[in-house]
């Protein structure tokens, strides 16, 4: 069963705090897709890549809303699987090409470039679809599965 949950939305201790209230009820488990963990750090990430749950990052919204985005760093370095994905329009992307645009600007211009193209297309296709449950039926370009071809230079 999947189990979605936008937490450590904020900045603040009593953000990063919500990860404690998933750890103290056994909700850390490889089914969760964690959606923000912008207060998080490299603690929590190494936890959640000790059961394979997933981080979606939603880097528009979050610089939006707190003025910094998930440490996605210390989510690869840990192991994290992240998928991207827009939050909502009202306060981020109007689409997931966006996104892209977005974390890649994100990547080149804060992070020192330490994402591939690869990585980036691999957080909106495969990642995503192991986040779901659906990596069988979507996410690849595999002979018996649905899928979209874009290619972009």
């Amino acid at each position: 069963m999947l189990f979605r949950s936008h937490i450590a939305e904020g900045v603040d201790a009593s953000s990063r705090a919500e990860f404690d209230i998933l750890v103290n009820n056994n909700l850390l488990v490889g089914e969760l897709v964690l959606i923000h963990g912008v207060a998080l750090t490299s603690v929590e990430f190494q936890q959640m890549a000790n059961v394979g749950a997933t981080l979606v990052w939603s880097p528009l919204s979050n610089l939006l809303l707190y003025g910094q985005t998930a440490d996605i760093a210390a989510a690869r370095q840990a192991g994290v699987r992240i998928a991207l994905a827009p939050d909502w329009a009202p306060s981020g992307s109007k689409s997931t090409l966006h996104e892209l645009k977005v974390a890649d600007l994100w990547d080149d211009e804060i992070l020192g470039d330490i994402i591939s193209d690869y990585e980036l297309v691999q957080m909106v296709t495969v990642n995503a679809a192991r986040a779901t449950g659906w990596e069988n039926d979507v996410g690849t370009l595999t002979p018996g599965t649905a899928a979209d071809l874009v290619v972009i230079d």
